[in-house]
């Protein structure tokens, strides 16, 4: 579905082609008269979406006249509504990612030393032979939670806190 959004912007700079999209299939319309064609794709299939937008751009049905090319004075009249809230949704949905991305990536960065840490003393954890079999033991004898949380913090204590 990434490529839709590409593919509306081809067909609506475009007065010769004509994008339909209806109940989950993308349908382009090429060409004029006895000429035209029609070309389809399911509108989650961004591979034959970008095979068909590569056809309107280099293949059959390109324009062949400079003043066909897509210029940057803004949509022709052919840009639907339909089409300016799918590009919308797709500019949209592309923003939300980039600002999550960021979002995941500053954090990645703010706690990678305390990350770092963590996973160092785990490792040290797992590879020692600080849990006896006392501590191994009283695991197993603990007959109440809390219990558990007294064993539990002093594994804590003695190789996590500080």
């Amino acid at each position: 579905m990434k490529q839709l959004g590409n593919l509306a912007l081809v067909c609506a700079n475009r007065n010769d082609i004509l994008l339909q999209i209806y109940n989950g299939v993308a349908t382009v319309h090429a060409g004029e008269g006895p000429d035209r064609e029609t070309l389809t794709a399911d509108w989650t299939d961004d591979t034959t979406v970008s095979k068909i937008i590569h056809e309107l751009n280099f293949g059959k049905f390109q324009k062949n006249t400079a003043s066909n090319h897509i210029t940057n004075s803004g949509p022709s009249p052919a840009f639907t509504d339909i089409q300016k809230f799918i590009h919308e949704q797709i500019v949209k949905n592309n923003e939300d990612i980039q600002y999550w991305l960021r979002c995941e990536n500053y954090i990645a960065e703010k706690f990678a030393d305390e990350i770092a840490e963590r996973n160092e003393k785990l490792e040290k954890l797992m590879t020692s032979e600080a849990i006896d079999e006392n501590m191994i033991t009283r695991l197993i004898e603990t007959e109440t939670d809390d219990e558990l949380v007294v064993i539990y913090e002093d594994i804590y204590d003695e190789f996590f806190a500080a």
